[in-house]
């Protein structure tokens, strides 16, 4: 169960990186003075060494976040098509509204219209088959 919530938790934490590349894309484009910059242009050989170096650290990170986003969409799929696998409709639900719209169980809870503690129960028995089917995935 602990390798089935560490898979589905790496949703989040992609989205976490894209936004806090994000945020240093807009330090970065703060300490230009309000330069307007895009990612596609090149930088001058007259610009300050400092906003050359600005620049190139904000290309850096858009591609970087050009990266993490098609990996996000990736593994958004393939989870998305492995919860589907489960045979309850409630795990698939729990699964998908916990790990892919990131509500937390509570807000679950109440568009399910279940009490917390028993989205509680099904969380844990769809984690159960959630790990059964990807460790039948990779042959485990």
């Amino acid at each position: 169960m602990i390798e089935a919530k560490k898979r589905l938790r790496e949703l989040r934490s992609i989205e976490i990186k894209i936004a806090q590349d994000n945020d240093e894309i807009e330090r970065l484009r703060s300490q230009l003075g309000g330069a307007s910059i895009k990612a596609t242009e090149k930088v001058q050989t007259s610009q300050t060494d400092r906003t050359s170096e600005i620049v190139s650290d904000i290309v850096d990170l858009t591609n970087e976040i050009k990266k993490e986003i098609r990996q996000l969409i990736y593994l958004r799929c393939k989870i998305i098509q492995e919860i589907h696998q489960l045979k309850s409709p409630a795990h698939i639900d729990i699964l998908y509204r916990r790990y892919v719209k990131c509500q937390t169980l509570q807000e679950a809870a109440d568009e399910m219209h279940y009490t917390l503690r028993h989205v509680q129960r099904l969380h844990g028995r769809a984690l159960q088959a959630y790990g059964d089917v990807i460790n039948k995935k990779t042959g485990d």
